[in-house]
């Protein structure tokens, strides 16, 4: 049973604990009309046809029925996906929108928008499906968000290049002579960072990520 205590940090990935619940449009509205709130957004820099494809996959594998996918009626452009859930052990209803807004070609703003009848189930899908969600943000909103944490992994690791050669392969060469700069102490690490993302993008950034995540979940279970 999913008990309050994940309002704190949790080892449990919520999500991974819901059901398909297969509702119509009008109970989605039904249900949802008096649920509590709580939402995010981001900048995005795919196409629409990408992000449908990619939000589809992280409602499907986080099992949210999806209720509905809605395109502008003018240009029959993705506007937003609807998805549905409840949980396998606590029965809590949740429901996630996913909103679509394209700013100019290749620029858009994605906001997610989760919910319950309980605020806190509404808090705890958002966190969780944010961190699932880091492959719709933009280079810029990853180095935003991250760059901090970057910043401190990256201290930890005794051999950089080794660890770059492993996440990154022939992409590396990209950022020889950066890095080599690195390696000499002429640019900082926030540099390099921000280096990185300009010349390989997001595949610098997630690699970090990752490890950051990996590092986190590891000194939970040891708690």
């Amino acid at each position: 049973m999913i008990i309050r205590k994940l309002e704190v940090p949790s080892t449990r990935q919520y999500c991974d604990y819901n059901i398909q619940k297969a509702i119509s449009k009008e109970i989605f509205d039904e249900k949802t009309h008096s649920m509590k709130t709580k939402e995010i957004s981001f900048e995005n820099d795919m196409s629409l046809n990408q992000i449908e494809s990619e939000v589809s996959s992280i409602l499907r594998q986080n099992n949210f029925h999806i209720v509905e996918t809605e395109l502008d009626p003018i240009n029959s452009e993705l506007t937003g996906v609807k998805g549905f859930a409840e949980g396998k052990y606590d029965k809590q209803e949740i429901a996630l929108i996913i909103k679509v807004k394209k700013v100019t070609e290749g620029n858009n703003l994605i906001t997610i928008v989760a919910m319950s009848k309980k605020e806190w189930v509404a808090k705890e899908v958002l966190k969780d499906i944010n961190v699932k969600s880091n492959n719709l943000k933009s280079t810029h909103e990853l180095l935003r968000e991250y760059s901090e944490k970057i910043e401190a992994v990256m201290e930890k690791i005794a051999d950089l290049e080794d660890f770059l050669t492993k996440n990154l392969g022939p992409e590396l060469e990209k950022l020889r002579d950066v890095l080599n700069r690195y390696n000499q102490a002429e640019i900082s690490r926030s540099e390099l960072i921000n280096r990185g993302a300009d010349l390989i993008g997001k595949n610098f950034l997630t690699a970090f990520i990752k490890r950051y995540f990996s590092e986190e979940m590891n000194l939970q279970k040891k708690e």
